[in-house]
């Protein structure tokens, strides 16, 4: 049938964009019953941009921590530089 094949390359293509199936899954009622998906799906892409750029800030972040770590090469404790010997 030809909705099949339109759902399932509606879930491969999600996939591709980073979605997970469980995504898929909440997210595909609200498109497959929209009478026009198209301003439904932009908003899914929008809100999938916004989870991403947290991801990469969250990522910025730890390598930041990381970097301070290693410039008081002493990975493990908070401000305590390594004294050499």
């Amino acid at each position: 049938p030809a909705d099949a094949q339109v759902l399932v390359n509606y879930i491969k293509t999600a996939q591709k964009l980073g979605f997970t199936l469980a995504e898929v899954g909440n997210k595909l009622p609200v498109v497959w019953s929209a009478s026009e998906p198209g301003p439904a799906i932009l908003q899914l892409l929008a809100e999938k941009v916004q989870e991403i750029d947290e991801r990469i800030d969250g990522l910025r972040a730890l390598r930041e921590q990381l970097a301070v770590r290693i410039a008081l090469a002493c990975p493990l404790v908070n401000g305590t530089p390594v004294r050499g010997n």
